[in-house]
């Protein structure tokens, strides 16, 4: 059920996004003094859950890869060999993350021409504010969903299932709508996605930790 969950999530993530974007898109403006409309932001968050969606099926990739270690070694009362593998999992997907963080940030454009070249300075824009904000917590992103993974492996059922729904469902929702409905700026609701990185990683360290 929590893979299922931490699969299923992105579809919520869009189908919240396409109809904010839609309906706010017109009342937020670029510096050029155009308005956003709709396309742009709906093609632009497209690509941004692409992306968004290659570096949590790498996480993912690696958390499963772990599974059996950590079942195999709970299951025959070698916490060391669990721990030990845990804290391996851990720095990996860290290092993944910090990797994802600086391109997002640092080069935004890079990640934009990927997927084509020769855009409007509106689509340009918001595409370069979409990938630095959007996907500014994608360290904690990385920790949260190899954490409901390791959760799982840990017979911890129920905790990884909260998890998974938390930063994608149960906070990323209310903050998306709440952002928008009070700034009607679709700028400003980007920052839902920092918003649900930061408090379901605090539960996630703190499922980890006290997973004894």
């Amino acid at each position: 059920m929590a893979s299922l969950i931490v699969q299923l999530s992105i579809v919520v993530i869009i189908a919240v996004n396409n109809n904010l974007l839609s309906k706010y898109g017109y009342e937020t403006f670029a510096s050029t003094g155009v308005a956003f409309g709709s396309v742009i932001p709906l093609a632009v968050v497209g690509i941004v859950m692409k992306v968004f969606g290659i570096v949590v099926s790498i996480v993912i990739g690696i958390s499963l890869g772990g599974q059996p270690i950590i079942g195999f070694n709970m299951g025959a009362g070698n916490v060391e060999r669990v721990n030990e593998t845990i804290s391996t999992i851990t720095k990996i997907v860290l290092a993944i993350g910090t990797v994802f963080f600086l391109i997002f940030e640092l080069a935004p454009d890079f990640v934009i021409s990927l997927f084509g070249k020769n855009n409007s300075p509106e689509y340009t824009e918001y595409a370069r504010l979409c990938v630095r904000i959007f996907l500014s917590g994608i360290i904690l992103t990385c920790f949260i969903k190899s954490a409901a993974i390791m959760l799982q492996s840990l017979g911890k059922s129920g905790k990884s299932t909260l998890l998974a729904l938390l930063r994608d469902v149960i906070v990323f929702v209310p903050s998306s709508i709440i952002l928008a409905l009070t700034s009607h700026n679709i700028v400003t609701m980007l920052w839902a996605s920092l918003i649900s990185d930061v408090i379901s990683f605090v539960f996630a360290v703190i499922f980890i930790k006290g997973r004894k």
